[in-house]
C-alpha cells in the first residue's frame, strides 16, 4: 500500500487496489525472484532486466489516484450538504481574528514570484494576499504518490500542479511593475505586519531586516492591520 501511496490510516476504503496488485498475475515474460539476500525483485525474460519494482506498480498507482480524486469529489459534495448555517457563522467569527503569518513565509513567497524584497517593496503587499489567499473552493490540495503537491478542482474533476492562483498574481505584480515604471517610482513600503498563531504583531522592514513591537510612526496599529488584511 505505501510504495503506490496508500495512507491506511486516511484511505483504509482503498487498501483493496493494493490487495488486487498483489493478487495480479506478473505480465508476459515477467517473474519474481528472490535475491541471496533475500530481497525480492522482478526480471523480463523478453529484456533480461530485472528491477525491484513491481511491473505493475505505475498501472495500480494511477487506479488509486483516480480512486482518491473520485473520493475527495463525494467528500466536497457531502461537506457542503452537511453545512448548517451555524458552522458558516462560526467561520464568519473567525475572519475577525488575525491570521497567522511569518515573515519568513513571505521571503519564500516573494522568492517565488521573483520579487526582490530590498527594491520591490510596493510589491510585497501583493506577495502578502498571495500567502494568505485561500483556495478557490472547488479546489483541493492533494499529494501525489511522490509526496509532491497538486489541486484537485471537483467541479471538472481535473488536477494541476501549479497553484489556482498562481496566473493571477504573477499578472498583478506584472501590472505594478508596469505602473511604477509608467509613473517613474514605485510607493515605498518597507514596513509590513506579521502575527504569530497567538494572533501576536509584530513589523518587520524589508529592507533592513528591523523587527518591532510597536507601529512604526505613520503606520496604522496591529487592530487596523488586522482589518486591512481581513
Amino acid at each position: 500500500a505505501v510504495y503506490l501511496g496508500i495512507d491506511p490510516r486516511d484511505d483504509s476504503d482503498l487498501l483493496w487496489i493494493a490487495e488486487e496488485c498483489l493478487a495480479a498475475e506478473l505480465p508476459a515474460g515477467w517473474s519474481e525472484h528472490t535475491s541471496s539476500r533475500g530481497d525480492i525483485y522482478f526480471y523480463n525474460a523478453d529484456t533480461d532486466e530485472s528491477t525491484p519494482k513491481h511491473p505493475l506498480e505505475d498501472q495500480y498507482r494511477v487506479m488509486f489516484e483516480e480512486e482518491k480524486r473520485r473520493k475527495l469529489k463525494r467528500e466536497v459534495g457531502l461537506s457542503h450538504a452537511r453545512r448548517s448555517s451555524a458552522e458558516i457563522s462560526a467561520v464568519d467569527d473567525e475572519t475577525a481574528k488575525p491570521i497567522p503569518i511569518s515573515v519568513q513565509e513571505l521571503l519564500q513567497m516573494a522568492a517565488y514570484y521573483g520579487v526582490q524584497v530590498e527594491t520591490e517593496t510596493h510589491l510585497m503587499q501583493t506577495v502578502r494576499a498571495a500567502v494568505l489567499a485561500p483556495l478557490p473552493w472547488m479546489f483541493h490540495e492533494v499529494s501525489d504518490s511522490t509526496g509532491q503537491p497538486y489541486y484537485y478542482n471537483s467541479e471538472t474533476d481535473e488536477s494541476m500542479r501549479t497553484h489556482p492562483l498562481d496566473d493571477f498574481f504573477r499578472s498583478r505584480l506584472e501590472e505594478l511593475r508596469d505602473e511604477a515604471d509608467a509613473a517613474g517610482e514605485a510607493v515605498r513600503a518597507e514596513w509590513q505586519v506579521v502575527f504569530s498563531g497567538g494572533g501576536e504583531a509584530t513589523w518587520y522592514n524589508f529592507c533592513t531586516s528591523e523587527e518591532r513591537k510597536e507601529a512604526p510612526e505613520g503606520m496604522q496599529d496591529p487592530e487596523g492591520a488586522v482589518a486591512e488584511q481581513a
